[in-house]
Formats: structure tokens, sequence, C-alpha cells
């Protein structure tokens, strides 16, 4: 049974043994008939959703890419607007990971028209972050400006200057942008938050520019360290 396989899939996911979940996920996906008029392509998105957060968790992006494309097409023809339209953002992310920015923003952008055509303004503003980052990699700040005072305002995902749990790695992009434009203690604050949450490589990566910038070169040193010594724990557990 797909249900069952796919149960077993995210339990496996759990125990963060992915290669057993992907074959539980696969397995599932194997079992549904899309050519009975009774399949349940909710079901199927939702399979191959969890199939690309397992494929992104171990750096398989091209692989997390399809799965995240066939996600969002079943959404669609289960009927589910929302997320055939979220599962859209994941593909932009998808993409942001493989280094395809033009790719990534342009998706992004078809999901925030898409929201505001169905009514979904609060998830149009929520799909701001991979154009927020962009444009601050690229210097155009302005832009980025835009972008981020639409999340922060419209989204609903904000209680002040906190994020909701699970956005967290949003500090990042604020930090940089707070770093770029001169408002350093602003951007050390968002750079020392990662660190509650469990981004130290971004927290410390951060805070090794944020220290270069003050021309404090030991304590920049120490944190570009320290940040390649996470990159590398990172690349062992792919």
């Amino acid at each position: 049974h797909a249900a069952a396989r796919m149960m077993l899939g995210s339990i496996y996911r759990d125990m963060d043994n992915g290669p057993k979940a992907v074959r539980s996920y696969l397995e599932a996906l194997e079992l549904a008939d899309t050519t009975s008029n009774e399949c349940n392509y909710s079901m199927l998105s939702k399979i191959q959703g969890q199939l690309a957060t397992v494929y992104n968790a171990n750096g398989m992006y091209v692989k997390a890419l399809d799965a995240d494309s066939q996600a969002s097409i079943y959404a669609k023809k289960a009927g589910d607007i929302c997320d055939f339209i979220r599962q859209k953002e994941f593909v932009g992310g998808d993409y942001y990971a493989l280094h395809d920015t033009v790719r990534a923003i342009k998706t992004a952008k078809e999901c925030i028209r898409l929201y505001e055509k169905h009514g979904m303004p609060e998830y149009a503003a929520g799909a701001c972050p991979t154009i927020i980052y962009t444009h601050i990699v690229q210097g155009q700040y302005d832009s980025a400006r835009l972008y981020m005072n639409k999340f922060e305002r419209e989204s609903g995902l904000f209680n002040g200057r906190m994020i909701e749990k699970g956005r967290e790695h949003y500090y990042y992009a604020k930090g940089l942008y707070c770093l770029r434009t001169q408002q350093l203690d602003s951007a050390k604050y968002y750079f020392r938050e990662l660190l509650k949450y469990d981004y130290q490589y971004e927290a410390y990566k951060g805070l090794a520019d944020y220290y270069a910038v003050l021309q404090v070169s030991d304590s920049s040193k120490k944190y570009y360290e320290l940040a390649e010594e996470e990159l590398d724990e990172k690349y062992k557990k792919h």
C-alpha cells in the first residue's frame, strides 16, 4: 500500500537514514496507479515532496529538483493550488542550490505572481527570500530593501524582529544586508542570532565578514576557520 510505504519512508527520514527513506518513497510511488481515475494525486505530491527533502538534505539537488517539480505537477492535478505554487517555490530553491540564480529568481517571481493572482498575499510575501539574498549578493541594495519590506511587513511571519520558527536562516540575509549598508551593530546582532538556531556556518561566515570590515584580523581569521570547519562537517555528512 502506497500510504504505508510513505509512512515507512518518513520514519526512516526521521531516523536520518536517507537511503532507506528514498527506497521506501520510491516504492510508494511505484505502488500508485496514475492511470486510475481514483489515483490519489495529493498523496503522490506529498511523497515526491518528502523525497525532495531527503535529496536536499544529502546535497542531491538535481534529484531534488525533479522530485519537487513532480510534486508541483501532482498538487495541480489534485486541485491544490496553494501546494502547487508552494512546491514551485521549492523548485526555485533547488535552482538556487544548483547556482542557477537566473532561474531561481524567475521561479520566485512567478510564485509571487501566482500567489497574488489566487488571493494569497501573505504567501506571496513569504516567497521573497531568494530574491532578497540574490539582490544583496549582487549589490542591488535598493531592490533588496523593497523585497525585504514586503517580506517583513506582509508575510505574517514576524513578531517584531523575530521570525517564525524554522525560517531563521533569513537572519543571514538580513545580517549581510546590514553589513553591506554600514549598519554594523545590527549585522553583528543577526549573525549572532544564527548561532541559536543551528546555522553555525552562516553565523561564523557572517561574523568573519563583520570583523574583516572592522579590520580586526585575529577575530576575522578565527571565524573564517570556524566556518571552514563547519563546511567540512557538512560535506562529511553527505
